[in-house]
């Protein structure tokens, strides 16, 4: 387990994934533990992202094929697998039904990408 920030790159470089305010969306900077999260390996090699500060037990999900704060590990919903893209970058790709669709920023936004299409999809992973 490890804490991590993520910084959004190409066009929303500067902002960062954010569980503040018991939502997910894109921070202009790291303002606090809102935009920290826990990276837990799991077992099967998979890993989650769980929250810290006021959102404490929650973990970003993509089940249901929307992005959100779901309590704990419910199943594949809460796991992705993270793909090191070199120089410190990753990107995450869904599991289960959302299966192929990868944690996306893309114009600005926060959602889930058919595929890995580039930058947008691209996150630098820092230590927090």
């Amino acid at each position: 387990m490890s804490r991590i920030t993520l910084d959004a790159l190409g066009a929303e470089k500067g902002k960062y994934l954010s569980h503040a305010l018991d939502k997910v969306w894109l921070q202009n900077g790291v303002q606090g533990e809102g935009e920290v999260f826990i990276l837990e390996n799991l077992p099967n090699g998979h890993v989650a992202l769980a929250c810290t500060g006021g959102e404490i037990g929650k973990y970003l999900s993509h089940a249901l094929d929307k992005l959100w704060l779901q309590n704990g590990i419910q199943g594949e919903g809460e796991e992705w697998i993270c793909h090191d893209k070199g120089n410190g970058n990753v990107a995450f790709e869904c599991l289960g039904g959302e299966n192929g669709k990868y944690l996306s920023h893309a114009f600005d936004e926060m959602w889930l990408q058919n595929g890995y299409q580039g930058e947008g999809e691209l996150w630098a992973k820092s230590n927090a």
